[in-house]
């Protein structure tokens, strides 16, 4: 009964909060990002020409096993990420789209290197999709000059405020879910641009098999991908507590499904065709 009591009396002050809060994020929000910028809203237009299915690529070992039936075609779209550039099936596949979601494709010696790859290798017609950041912008103004590549900018914020704006503000690329992972920007992107059909490979998302804490209880991960060397092991020391790493891996599962819900009321249809994916938002088939 107290507790029934206190529950009630407290009410008031918790919706006040959870309202306060909401406005500060708001305010925060439309305060620190660029989503201002009239080239940038509604950016994310249908560019399919027709076609009704988009495959996105990731960078998983299991990708290795799905390219050689991958071919360029006029029924199909591809969409790769990251450093798929690298890889000698860029060539074979020659993606309509190509999306980086890190800043260290725009901020670091290696991103510019990859940046460059992009550049030289890409001899059709291309969409490069980068967040709306001014070192973004300052990047490809330096190392994309290939006439083939139009770069498309979006908006890479996360608005967690008010239900009502956050989906006005996906709906016009003024925020989308959080993009720990390069895979839910492409996603967003595709649904954005009304695929009606969505697959995904390459997206085993399986990091905490690969997981370990060392002796200096550094976590660190062995990240393997499709395009690397036979027999070589990746480990890179992931910079967090193993806490906030799992928090972040949570965090990113659950961009997914919210991805799923933006999926459905756009009447997309996505598929996670990776075998022994991780994500459990979308039909495996």
């Amino acid at each position: 009964m107290k507790r029934t009591i206190r529950n009630i009396i407290l009410w008031p002050f918790r919706v006040m909060a959870e309202f306060t809060t909401k406005v500060y994020h708001t305010l925060y929000y439309f305060s620190h990002k660029e989503i201002a910028r009239k080239d940038c809203i509604n950016q994310l237009q249908p560019q399919r020409q027709g076609r009704t299915l988009l495959r996105i690529l990731g960078n998983g070992k299991s990708l290795s096993d799905d390219l050689a039936v991958f071919a360029s075609n006029e029924q199909t779209d591809y969409m790769v990420v990251n450093r798929h550039v690298l890889s000698d099936s860029y060539q074979v596949v020659k993606p309509r789209y190509y999306t980086l979601a890190d800043s260290y494709f725009y901020t670091m010696p290696e991103g510019y290197s990859i940046l460059q790859h992009i550049d030289e290798e890409t001899q059709w017609d291309m969409f490069l999709f980068v967040p709306n950041e001014r070192a973004a912008r300052d990047a490809m103004n330096l190392y994309i000059k290939n006439q083939h590549i139009t770069v498309v900018y979006y908006n890479a914020g996360t608005y967690e405020g008010f239900g009502c704006m956050r989906r006005y503000m996906e709906n016009h690329n003024l925020s989308m879910p959080v993009s720990q992972n390069v895979v839910v920007a492409g996603v967003y992107i595709a649904i954005c641009m009304q695929y009606p059909t969505i697959e995904l490979y390459g997206v085993e998302h399986s990091w905490t098999r690969n997981l370990s804490v060392n002796e200096d209880n550094e976590v660190c991960l062995e990240n393997p991908h499709f395009y690397d060397s036979k027999g070589q092991k990746v480990q890179t020391q992931m910079g967090w507590n193993l806490h906030v790493t799992l928090n972040k891996y949570a965090r990113m599962f659950e961009s997914y499904w919210e991805l799923n819900a933006l999926a459905e009321k756009r009447k997309v249809r996505i598929i996670n065709k990776t075998k022994d994916s991780f994500i459990d938002a979308f039909p495996k088939k």
